[in-house]
């Protein structure tokens, strides 16, 4: 229904950063580390040479301690529902979902579209599949302590389903282990298409229900369409989507349960000034922090029959006004950390056919105004084109959201941004291994799920270099911590660099292991995030680099070149994330060197370019001096004058 939105030119937003150099201090901004996009990998004669599927949904319950479902093609290409879990941080392999003989087709059609885990290897995921005479039919399956177990069909009382049937489920989320509610759509006997919802008590499944409205809100023969719930807390769960009026309009509702009992739909309300004649709005998405505290968001048609974006809360479980986005702002996601806090996500139309992504920020229960996400120079199309579809917030201010962009090859591809603290970073693009380093692919993400602060899993598809689409997952390790300031200039004393203590890992390498071959060093991609906040550094400075993207307790070194030395080594943690430290050598000759991290049994390292800088640095003139601070100084006014400018614009 979003094809019938009306497109609103929206004015782009100046941006402009400048500062002032000051040689003599370096500090380091943290952010999100992100791995690489690692292709989810099924037991040989499982998956296709032809490859096929995508991830459709994540859940962690802890960093490093997740699961993704979604379909694979199977070796007769039909698509098959699976299962994949990491421990620790390392992945198994993905596992088709078992079916009982005599309930699915031969072909074996099935997806799993949602799952939710409420301990570690304690999951319940939710799709439909096939059944022998080919109707579509819904089922979930659930892992205990890391075991899943057969595909349980979902059945429904003998008044409810249609002959033939017709219902999926799409949704599913769990508070705790055994407690959880699925979503669903079914066609019920007089041919209506109806929004229903199943729960498990302490590991037990009751009956399907039918979500209910007031009388006379729907039509004899009706369609509510459900589109995602959220549950605060077992029984405390909440529903949204839309449905068609007697009239044919359609409407936005929500439904709430409270321990255990649903009540009826709620239509959302519109100022009767807002609202078009001819109502139209639909719910998209939905989150519940706390039993009664939700927000939701979706779309409607105003007076003028222009679609708007907007988002409702629900305080004490009554929902309340609608507030409209900006004109031609849609958001497609929604998450909050907490009552009042809470993130959007969309797009917004600058031209015909083209859209630009957003993110939007409650603090408290104040709505920042949305804010065009950054893209690095010359990563997008000359046509720009972007999305965001999902976002995760694991505290205020804490978020990654996910979606995809149109890129210089005129290909879609995912990427993520993130925000620390309330700052959003710029968008990074998903980044695969191909063996010999780092690339993007075109590629897309589906699902994201942040626990803790700054570990975020995504999943979803990417194509390879045979033009098949592969299923992947990628995680981010802990966002380093600031570093203190670190003084270049006076130079320090040349010292003799620090012992480093090493943490045993289960694949442990000698502390003496040799460095790695300069051809090795030369070989490795560029930090995605800068190793180091400088790229200058003086001879017997001390260096010290978090970063993330290694193999769970593998072996890291921290190594300069041009002739590789080791200055630092250490273990990565259960993450994959490893902190190193180490002073760089006083015999490097100044000019341009190699800093690099690298673990010598996975392979896996990144490098950052430095400019090395000797002890005795040239003593700058006050001439100079005050070119470099006029210089500054103007760049700095500029930077006021856009800003100012922009704020103008958005006030038209």
């Amino acid at each position: 229904m979003r094809g019938f939105r009306t497109w609103a030119a929206v004015l782009g937003l100046g941006l402009i950063a400048t500062a002032l150099a000051l040689p003599s201090v370096a500090t380091a901004t943290s952010g999100t580390v992100w791995g690489e996009g690692t292709a989810i990998i099924f037991d040989n004669g499982v998956h296709s040479s032809q490859g096929g599927g995508e991830v459709k949904s994540v859940s962690c319950f802890s960093a490093g301690n997740c699961t993704a479902v979604g379909e694979f093609s199977s070796p007769s290409t039909h698509p098959n529902a699976f299962t994949v879990s990491s421990v620790e941080g390392v992945w198994g392999t993905g596992a088709p979902t078992v079916f009982d003989s005599g309930i699915r087709n031969p072909t074996g059609e099935s997806e799993l579209v949602s799952v939710s885990c409420a301990a570690v290897g304690h999951c319940v995921a939710v799709g439909s599949y096939y059944d022998l005479d080919y109707r579509l039919r819904p089922f979930l399956v659930v892992s205990t302590a890391g075991t899943w177990g057969s595909a349980v069909p979902v059945t429904f009382p003998a008044s409810v389903e249609s002959t033939p049937p017709n219902s999926k489920l799409i949704a599913v989320d769990c508070t705790s282990t055994g407690n959880c509610t699925a979503l669903g759509r079914v066609r019920t006997q007089n041919g209506s298409e109806s929004s229903f919802t199943i729960s498990s008590t302490s590991g037990t499944w009751g009956t399907p229900t039918v979500v209910t409205f007031p009388d006379g809100v729907l039509p004899p023969v009706h369609t509510v369409i459900p589109y995602q719930l959220s549950c605060a807390s077992a029984g405390n769960c909440t529903v949204v989507g839309s449905y068609y009026e007697p009239d044919g309009d359609y409407q936005a509702f929500a439904s709430t349960s409270v321990n255990g009992t649903w009540g009826s739909a709620e239509t959302i309300e519109f100022p009767t000034s807002t609202l078009n004649s001819n109502a139209e709005a639909e719910l998209l998405d939905v989150s519940c922090p706390a039993i009664g505290s939700c927000t939701a968001t979706g779309y409607f048609a105003n007076t003028s029959g222009v679609y708007l974006g907007f988002t409702v809360t629900a305080t004490g479980g009554d929902w309340s006004t609608t507030r409209p986005e900006p004109a031609g702002h849609f958001p497609n996601a929604v998450h909050c950390a907490s009552a009042g806090n809470c993130t959007v996500v969309g797009d917004y139309g600058y031209a015909p056919g083209r859209s630009q992504s957003y993110t939007a920020t409650s603090t408290n229960g104040q709505w920042g105004s949305p804010a065009p996400v950054v893209f690095g120079v010359g990563v997008q199309n000359v046509s720009p084109n972007s999305t965001l579809r999902g976002v995760s917030c694991s505290s205020p201010g804490n978020c990654t959201a996910i979606g995809y962009f149109n890129n210089t090859d005129g290909a879609n591809e995912g990427f993520t941004i993130s925000s620390v603290d309330g700052v959003w970073t710029d968008a990074r693009p998903a980044v695969f291994s191909t063996g010999t380093g780092n690339v993007r692919r075109p590629s897309s993400f589906k699902s994201v799920d942040c626990p803790t602060g700054g570990l975020c899993t995504v999943g979803g598809r990417f194509t390879a270099t045979s033009g098949n689409d592969e299923i992947f997952v990628m995680s981010s390790n802990a966002a380093p911590p600031p570093q203190a300031p670190v003084i270049f200039n006076p130079p320090m004393s040349p010292t003799t660099p620090a012992p480093v203590t090493t943490v045993p890992g289960s694949n442990s390498i000698p502390d003496d292991a040799p460095p790695p071959a300069l051809s090795v060093i030369d070989a490795l991609a560029p930090a995605p995030t800068p190793l180091v906040p400088v790229d200058r550094i003086t001879v017997g400075s001390p260096i010290t680099v978090s970063y993330g993207g290694f193999t769970p307790l593998e072996f890291v070194q921290l190594v300069v070149a041009s002739t590789p030395q080791v200055i630092g080594s250490g273990f990565a943690d259960s993450r994959g994330f490893v902190t190193l430290s180490g002073n760089l050598p006083t015999n490097l000759s100044s000019g341009e060197h190699t800093l690099a991290v690298y673990a010598p049994g996975s392979g896996v390292g990144f490098s950052q370019a430095i400019t090395v800088a000797s002890a005795t640095l040239p003593v700058t003139g006050s001439q100079d001096s005050t070119a470099d601070l006029g210089t500054a100084t103007w760049m700095l006014a500029i930077g006021v004058v856009l800003i100012i400018a922009a704020r103008q614009r958005r006030r038209i």
